[in-house]
């Protein structure tokens, strides 16, 4: 099984976490509706060591696209004027994953200062239609909203 680098960010607990990434199967090509089969996500709260949710499904052409997305405000890791080291940009892997798996602060009670807002990895797996199971790792910390 292969295991990509982990992607860091942030989380807003009441709107889930939105991944992104450019996603390279274990064949060193970028991956494709046709080239997997299967994609579940298990979510860890690394503040508590504990599994909040574990294979999860994601519907594949609903979160894998055939080209890269490179017109989608919300990447900013690289662009046609700055390419990634690969050479490319853009992303070919968008998935959000529910608010549900995020622990919660009940700001009326708890002000954020005295409690640690917690630290999560999603981590997604990707299973191709041939060749090894490959992951990818997303971390972040969920930070709450207020009202």
């Amino acid at each position: 099984m292969i295991t990509a680098t982990t992607i860091t960010g942030t989380f807003i607990i009441d709107a889930g976490a939105f991944l992104m990434a450019r996603v390279r199967g274990s064949n060193g090509l970028l991956i494709t509706q046709a080239s997997v089969s299967t994609i579940t996500y298990t979510v860890r709260d690394l503040t508590n060591a504990t599994t909040v949710a574990t294979n999860q499904s994601l519907t594949v052409a609903s979160v894998v696209y055939n080209s890269l997305q490179q017109s989608d405000p919300r990447w900013d890791v690289d662009s046609a004027f700055q390419r990634g080291r690969d050479g490319e940009f853009g992303y070919n892997f968008a998935a959000t994953v529910p608010a549900a798996h995020f622990a919660t602060f009940d700001v009326e009670s708890t002000s954020p200062f005295k409690e640690t807002p917690h630290r999560y990895r999603v981590t997604v797996e990707f299973f191709p239609v041939t060749g090894a199971v490959f992951r990818q790792n997303f971390e972040g910390t969920a930070l709450p909203t207020f009202p």
